[in-house]
């Protein structure tokens, strides 16, 4: 039974951790498209991670779909998301995130 316990409270643990470094919540105010395919998100605040506050989806990368689409419905529905970036300590404007979610 004490098995069990563990290894139920082991898998909820592990499916809570996420990648880092990862912001707290934050609304997204604007998003703006380019020709060349980049998606930038205006929030309506800073990061608390990073001193900034538009960060792009890269057109390069596979999951940049997924990621706008994500990116718009948190925006028309107003809830928040959390931003993951690659490196907080070099964070200049319009950095590219790694990954995005939206918070309930």
């Amino acid at each position: 039974m004490r098995f069990q316990i563990f290894a139920m409270l082991a898998f909820l643990y592990a499916s809570s951790v996420c990648a880092e470094p990862t912001s707290a919540p934050v609304k997204i105010s604007q998003v703006r498209t380019y020709i060349n395919g980049d998606v930038y998100l205006h929030l309506e605040s800073n990061l608390d991670i990073c001193p900034m506050s538009v960060f792009k989806i890269s057109a390069g990368n596979q999951g940049t779909n997924q990621m706008t689409s994500l990116a718009l419905a948190a925006h028309l529905s107003g809830k928040p998301v959390r931003i993951e970036i690659p490196a907080p300590d070099v964070c200049p404007w319009g950095q590219y995130i790694q990954s995005i979610y939206i918070v309930k």
